[in-house]
């Protein structure tokens, strides 16, 4: 957790434009689906979030936080593949795919995802207002 807050704390000191650092962040938050970091997670998502799921479910910021907190859903690890990212001012928006092995209610799993991720700066600060992942297909 102490990476993550320190992660957290660089975001919003350095992010005054840089892409880059977007993808750091980016990348700590998917990792709060492995490491179950709800307190990150909490502090990064913006208060109006949604999140839509690869099978359509759609749920707020409050259930998300939740459920990185809960750990019916653990990563073993996650692998991003950075797909286009567009800087819109204080708007910013990721693409990419990834790929996680894990669990869901102890139960394996292995999650192979593409992603949009909608980011929006508030008081000098990045905050994920919009999540939306689908499932790739084998042959992708």
């Amino acid at each position: 957790m102490r990476i993550a807050v320190l992660s957290l704390c660089l975001f919003g000191a350095a992010l005054s434009a840089a892409p880059q650092h977007v993808s750091e962040v980016e990348k700590d938050y998917l990792n709060t689906w492995r490491t179950n970091d709800a307190d990150f997670a909490e502090a990064i998502l913006h208060d109006d979030y949604v999140y839509v799921g690869a099978d359509g479910e759609r749920h707020d910021r409050s259930w998300t936080v939740n459920m990185i907190g809960s750990g019916r859903l653990v990563y073993e690890s996650v692998s991003i593949d950075r797909g286009p990212v567009h800087d819109l001012g204080d708007v910013m928006i990721t693409l990419g795919t990834f790929r996680a092995p894990g669990t869901w209610d102890g139960k394996p799993i292995e999650d192979h995802l593409a992603f949009t991720l909608v980011w929006v700066r508030v008081d000098g600060l990045w905050k994920l207002l919009s999540e939306h992942n689908s499932k790739v297909d084998a042959e992708d």
